[in-house]
């Protein structure tokens, strides 16, 4: 969506994210995290236990994970 073209552009110039072009039939792109980029997941475990706990709170549970996508 249009917040996910605004923020591409600068987490690529903050050196955050790799784009890949792979030239195939049809034209395919997939971006990863730089190794900056990775640093960043102890603060979103964190973030994501303190979320959690505060559902729990509440006697709900989340309904996603900090697991990596296959």
């Amino acid at each position: 969506g249009a917040i996910t073209l605004a923020i591409s552009p600068a987490l690529k110039k903050l050196g955050v994210k790799n784009r890949t072009r792979l030239f195939q039939i049809p034209p395919h792109v997939e971006y990863s995290l730089t190794e900056f980029g990775l640093s960043i997941r102890p603060v979103l475990e964190a973030m994501y236990a303190w979320g959690s706990r505060c559902l729990e709170r509440k006697g709900l549970t989340a309904n996603c994970s900090m697991e990596p996508l296959p």
